[in-house]
Order: C-alpha cells, then structure tokens, then sequence
C-alpha cells in the first residue's frame, strides 16, 4: 500500500512538472490522493 501510494505521488510530481494546465491540476490531484493514501495507510 506504502509502495503504491508512493509511485502515485511521484506520479502527480511528474504530472505537475509537465507545462499544460490541464495536466497540472490533473498533476496536483493525484498528488493529493497519493498523499491521502499514505495518511490512511498509516493511520
């Protein structure tokens, strides 16, 4: 769970970085669910 949580954020890094708006709000949310996962993960 850990692990994925953890290529979805570095995912949303990736996506974020990439200059189209659209995939950077696209980019920002799966960072955000990333680091939800990682929350729930641990909780």
């Amino acid at each position: 769970m850990a692990r994925i949580s953890t290529i979805v954020m570095l995912a949303g890094v990736v996506m974020f970085f990439i200059p189209e708006p659209i995939t950077s709000g696209l980019g920002l949310l799966v960072l955000l669910i990333g680091v939800a996962m990682r929350l729930l993960s641990s909780a």
